[in-house]
């Protein structure tokens, strides 16, 4: 069902035990060679239990030789912050009120200095507090490599039933509403399992476990934990979806202000220059590009293009733009001694914020010759 708080449990424990270094004696052939540390990390009982944990450490087989003190020592962070001696010269206990991870248990000669055994608690087994929360039946948690993980179960305290003033508090207090877990899976570090119902508020949560950290040494934890609430469950995720790309060119059309080839002068090209209006249902860029156009005199060979004024404005959706394509006084003359047969063609591009272009029909002029 559960373990025992007793330190005859943990003496027991030393049939299976070793230690992680043990010191050569020659003083006794039944010397001690292999040894058990014991580590109790449990819930309070009451306020006035000021000293709920403990670490034990005992000979698994052997008896310490005469003289020797036998003597356990806990330190954290590099510095001893208990000591304490068992029951017999090969055994070692300290009780203190907060077992941490990371404290190292110590036993040695307090006279020869001479260490028997050491390790370290590492604070499992441990339950994963967003599993063994109030209301859930499943519960995972973490172990120390292969550690056998035993005596799962959940309880509450309850006075026991004595004579009033009997005993300290913590005497008076007797665990119920036992909830026992079963072990489903051991992966790795990992296990998970059942309880028997769903978890009380105000239960604590125990588990022990056991493993061989050398040939000489065995590792005993329990641990214990106030379950508390339940996280609470994930948010949903909001898959964003890409956006559609926009595909679809702008729709523009060009309005022609100078409109008959009679009204285009050398001069007019110059100084205003050609004009037109561009109107776009896309915000954009309007490139205007004044080319002079000369006819081959082979029908083979494609005209000859000159471009002569090229002019880039932004558009805005639905509002008329204004283009002028003016020339220099050098393409004046360029265009006065083009052939007859010669035009001036402006082409016209509308740009949107995607890069789909639109080309709007072309405005031809024949090339005036002054």
């Amino acid at each position: 069902m559960f373990p025992t708080a007793s330190r005859a449990l943990v003496a027991g424990l030393a049939t299976l035990g070793l230690t992680a270094t043990v010191a050569t004696t020659t003083a006794s052939a039944a010397a001690p060679t292999k040894w058990t540390v014991s580590f109790n990390d449990y819930v309070p009982r009451s306020t006035q239990d000021a000293y709920p944990d403990y670490v034990y450490v005992q000979a698994a087989d052997g008896t310490l030789p005469e003289g020797v003190h036998g003597t356990l020592r806990l330190d954290r962070n590099g510095s001893t912050i208990a000591r304490g001696y068992g029951w017999s010269r090969s055994s070692g206990e300290v009780d203190l009120p907060d077992l941490q991870p990371g404290d190292v248990a110590t036993f040695y000669d307090a006279i020869s200095g001479t260490v028997y055994a050491t390790a370290t608690y590492d604070g499992r087994p441990a339950f994963d507090p967003a599993t063994a929360c109030v209301g859930s039946k499943t519960f995972a948690g973490l172990r120390t490599g292969n550690a056998l993980v035993t005596d799962l179960y959940a309880y509450r305290w309850a006075p026991r039933n004595s004579t009033p003033g009997y005993g300290s508090s913590s005497t008076r207090l007797i665990r119920t509403d036992i909830n026992n877990g079963t072990l489903s899976t051991l992966s790795g570090e990992a296990f998970t399992g059942t309880f028997e119902r769903p978890l009380a508020a105000g239960a604590i949560v125990a588990a022990s476990s056991t493993y061989l950290a050398s040939p000489s040494l065995t590792v005993y934890a329990s641990t214990e934990r106030t379950v508390g609430g339940c996280p609470p469950p994930p948010a949903p995720q909001v898959v964003q979806s890409a956006p559609l790309k926009d595909t679809v060119a702008p729709k523009a059309t060009i309005t022609a202000t100078t409109k008959h080839a009679k009204s285009l002068t050398l001069k007019k090209l110059a100084s205003p220059g050609l004009s037109f209006s561009v109107t776009s249902n896309e915000a954009g860029t309007v490139t205007a590009v004044l080319n002079l156009s000369t006819p081959s005199k082979k029908k083979s060979k494609p005209a000859k293009v000159v471009s002569l004024s090229t002019v880039t404005a932004p558009i805005t959706a639905g509002k008329p733009l204004s283009v002028l394509l003016a020339v220099t006084k050098k393409q004046k003359k360029q265009i006065a001694k083009a052939g007859r047969k010669s035009s001036l063609v402006a082409h016209v591009t509308v740009t949107d914020a995607a890069g789909n272009v639109a080309t709007l029909g072309d405005l031809t002029y024949k090339a005036p010759r002054s």
